[in-house]
C-alpha cells in the first residue's frame, strides 16, 4: 500500500522589510498547521522580507538570515515537523570583496536539522542585477522523513531539464517555494490575456507532474488580487491539485497520497530508464570536467557550462560531448549546429564524429551502442549525453 504524507502549505501578504512580522506570522501558522498533523510545512519564497532588492535595508537584512534560520530549525524540532521555510536570502562576501546574495531554500527535518539546501539557479531577468545563482551547481534530491525531495525555486519552474535532473536522482516529490505575481507578465503580454500568469503556473505545474510522475509542493505568495497570485497548491500526476488556495491568507493541509504517483510511472515509465546510478554521477562528472568559464547573465561571472552564450563555449561542449562518445565506443551523428564552429575546434569536431552515421534514433545527438557490450561506465555516458539541456 502506497504511503500518505500529510503537507501544508502556506501563504499570506507578506510585508516588506518587515521580517520580524513575517517570521512570526510564520511560526504561528507552522503551529497551527502542525496541530492538524502536518508532517511538512512549506513556506513562500522571499517570505522574511518581500522582494525589494533596491531598498538598501533589503540587503542589511540579508546579514541576519542565520538567527531566522536557527529559529525555524528549533520550532521544527519543538513541533516535530518538517519545515522548508520558503526562500531565505543569505548575504555573502565574494573573492573581490564583492557582496553575493542567494536565494536559498533549506529543508529542515522534524528533529531540527538541515538536511539539505537550494540555491536558486535560474534568475528571473529582474532578479539577475541583485541575486547570485548557484550556476552550473547541480540539481540534487535529498533523502527526508516523507521520502526523496527535490527543491527549486520559483523560475526554475519554467525549466523542465531542471526537473528531470531531480527526477534521476531519485526525487518524487518537489517542493517549489515561489513570489510569482500578476506583474511578472509585460503590458503587451497582459493585454492577450490579464490572467497569463496563472494560466502559466496552472498549466507547467500540472505538465511537470506528469512528465515527471512525480508530486509538486507549490507556495507562492498571497495578497491583493491586482498584485498577487497566490495558488499555493499540491498537484499530483493523474489526479491534479488535491489541495489548492486562491489569494487568501492562511494555509491547507492535505493527504498527498504516493499512489498517483507510483501509479503514473508504471502508466508512463519515465523513471526506468535513469535507475542506474552511473547515470547521474557520469553526468555531473562531466560537468565539473567542462566548467567554461562564460559569462551568463544568469550566472554574475561564475562558470555555467549549461547554457554558455559564446560560440566558444558552446562549441567545446559540443566538443566534448563527442569526444566522450567516441572514447567510450558509442556512435554519433553530428548534431545540427545553428552556426559554424570556430576554425581551430572545426578539424577536433570532425575526428570526433567521424564514426559511420546512425539514423534510428530520434535524439538531437543519435547515439547507439551495439548489442550487450556496453559497461555500465559506457551507459552512464551515454545517458549523459541523452541528458544534457540544448544549448542556447
Amino acid at each position: 500500500m502506497a504511503s500518505t504524507h500529510r503537507i501544508a502549505v502556506i501563504q499570506w501578504h507578506i510585508k516588506e522589510l518587515d521580517p520580524e512580522y513575517n517570521h512570526a506570522t510564520a511560526c504561528n501558522y507552522i503551529s497551527e498547521a502542525a496541530a492538524q498533523g502536518a508532517e511538512l510545512a512549506v513556506l513562500p519564497e522571499y517570505h522574511l522580507s518581500g522582494m525589494v532588492p533596491t531598498d538598501p535595508l533589503w540587503t542589511v537584512q540579508a546579514g541576519k538570515s542565520a538567527e531566522y534560520l536557527a529559529n525555524y530549525q528549533r520550532l521544527a524540532k519543538k513541533l516535530q515537523i518538517c519545515i522548508v521555510p520558503g526562500t531565505i536570502i543569505e548575504k555573502h562576501t565574494g573573492p573581490d570583496q564583492s557582496t553575493l546574495l542567494y536565494n536559498t531554500a533549506y529543508f529542515i527535518s522534524n528533529d531540527g536539522t538541515v538536511l539539505g539546501s537550494y540555491r536558486k539557479k535560474n534568475i528571473w531577468h529582474p532578479e539577475r542585477p541583485y541575486l547570485t545563482s548557484s550556476g552550473s551547481e547541480p540539481h540534487v534530491a535529498i533523502d527526508t522523513p516523507i521520502g526523496r525531495v527535490g527543491m527549486m525555486i520559483c523560475w526554475d519552474l519554467a525549466f523542465p531539464e531542471a526537473f528531470r535532473e531531480l527526477i534521476v536522482d531519485g526525487a518524487e516529490i518537489v517542493i517549489v517555494p515561489t513570489y510569482w505575481t500578476p506583474h511578472d507578465a509585460s503590458p503587451e503580454a497582459r493585454a492577450y490575456n490579464p490572467d497569463s500568469e496563472a494560466l502559466f503556473l496552472e498549466s507547467t505545474i500540472t505538465s511537470r507532474c506528469f512528465e515527471n510522475t512525480c508530486g509538486i509542493v507549490f507556495v507562492n505568495a498571497a495578497g491583493p488580487s491586482e498584485d498577487f497570485l497566490g495558488l499555493s497548491q499540491i498537484t499530483l500526476p493523474l489526479v491534479g491539485s488535491i489541495a489548492k488556495m486562491g489569494t487568501e491568507e492562511g494555509f491547507v493541509v492535505a493527504d498527498l497520497d504516493m499512489g498517483p504517483i507510483e501509479a503514473a510511472e508504471r502508466n508512463y515509465k519515465i523513471h526506468w530508464k535513469w535507475s542506474l546510478s552511473p547515470y547521474l554521477t557520469a553526468r555531473n562528472a562531466l560537468l565539473r570536467l567542462s566548467h567554461l568559464s562564460c559569462q551568463h547573465p544568469h550566472s554574475r561571472g561564475t562558470s555555467c557550462p549549461l547554457r554558455p552564450n559564446t560560440l566558444w563555449a558552446s562549441s567545446l561542449w559540443l566538443l566534448i560531448l563527442h569526444l566522450c562518445c567516441a572514447l567510450c565506443g558509442i556512435k554519433t551523428n553530428p548534431c545540427s549546429l545553428k552556426q559554424p564552429l570556430p576554425q581551430t575546434l572545426y578539424h577536433l569536431h570532425v575526428a570526433a564524429i567521424s564514426l559511420p552515421p546512425i539514423t534510428n534514433s530520434n535524439l538531437d545527438c543519435s547515439l547507439q551502442i551495439p548489442g550487450n557490450s556496453v559497461s555500465h561506465f559506457q551507459s552512464a555516458f551515454l545517458a549523459t549525453c541523452c541528458m544534457c539541456p540544448p544549448l542556447h
